[in-house]
């Protein structure tokens, strides 16, 4: 569930300013290559312009944050290379010195393994039931967890988190 949450914090951290971001002097890569589905710039169209029609207000970025949150729900934001692509897509290069900084630590090694074992856990859980896998013939046993693991690895994704905050 901690990963889940990190997924759903940078989703609405991306939601909030992509807007914003795209409208800067030099986009960076993620935001040259953010597109969304055809349907969605139809039904966006539309949209606007039933709204010109009926002489209400136009908010076309609004329209456009409002399909690009429908188009961004199904990408994750879990691994590494996807959390600097979320911070990309908000104007946000640099990501790791940033967090270098934050952490006060110059091996960022750990933290992205930490991160990537995490999201592997994850993975194991919600696709394969968190079961061992075995050959032939043998018992189906799950994963062992501990509390402490559980624990320490929400502290992780708390800080980690809490230093994403501070980058801006």
């Amino acid at each position: 569930m901690g990963i889940s949450a990190l997924d759903r914090y940078l989703h609405e951290r991306v939601v909030k300013r992509v807007i914003v971001g795209l409208r800067g002097k030099q986009l960076k890569r993620a935001q040259e290559a953010l597109t969304i589905p055809a349907t969605l710039a139809l039904k966006m169209t539309e949209a606007l312009r039933k709204a010109a029609k009926a002489k209400k207000t136009v908010r076309p970025a609004n329209q456009l944050r409002i399909a690009l949150q429908e188009s961004l729900h199904t990408r994750t934001f879990q691994s590494w290379r996807e959390i600097e692509e979320a911070f990309e897509l908000i104007g946000v290069s640099g990501l790791t010195g940033k967090l270098q900084a934050a952490y006060g630590n110059g091996d960022m090694g750990p933290i992205k393994k930490q991160l990537g074992l995490l999201v592997q856990r994850r993975n194991f859980i919600v696709h394969e039931g968190d079961l061992v896998r075995h050959e032939r013939g043998g018992q189906v046993r799950v994963h062992a967890i501990t509390r402490k693991h559980v624990e320490d690895s929400l502290d992780f994704l708390d800080t980690l988190v809490a230093h994403l905050e501070t980058i801006s």
